[in-house]
């Protein structure tokens, strides 16, 4: 079976612990309603670069799905 495989840096979440779990909820539901097709299982993994990586959707998806480029505060 194919999966979306998503990769953050770490330095996105300064704020404590973040799951993961919930990322891959979100991702998977906005790609479902964005595409009108169910995608494939999306796992993310957080890693200690400076880029989005993704594969099976595009980086410039999961920036905007996550709000990862919004500054708070």
């Amino acid at each position: 079976m194919d999966t979306i495989s998503v990769r953050i840096p770490r330095a996105y979440f300064t704020d404590g612990r973040v799951s993961t779990d919930a990322l891959q909820q979100k991702l998977h539901q906005a790609l479902w309603e964005r595409t009108g097709v169910m995608p494939a299982p999306v796992r993310v993994f957080l890693h200690e670069g400076q880029a989005i990586m993704a594969s099976g959707c595009g980086a410039d998806d999961v920036d905007s799905i996550l709000g990862l480029g919004v500054k708070h505060g």
